[in-house]
């Protein structure tokens, strides 16, 4: 996180490489997104996903960035 509380895309893909899952967090819950390489592309930013849950897992079928409010 930055100090403004706003994640940070290299300490995001830092973790990544060393073995953490992408994932969508909405309020206080993670949901590991699959396929990762996919959701790679979106690290740190805000994204609107469409998919499949399935038990911890969103089987994306589509994502696409959200503009932050200003």
């Amino acid at each position: 996180m930055t100090s403004k509380m706003r994640p940070d895309a290299r300490c995001v893909r830092l973790c990544v490489s060393r073995g953490s899952k992408y994932g969508l967090w909405v309020g206080n819950r993670v949901y590991l997104l699959s396929t990762q390489p996919r959701a790679a592309q979106y690290a740190a930013e805000d994204v609107r996903v469409t998919g499949t849950l399935l038990g911890g897992t969103l089987h994306i079928r589509t994502i696409e960035l959200v503009r932050r409010g200003r």
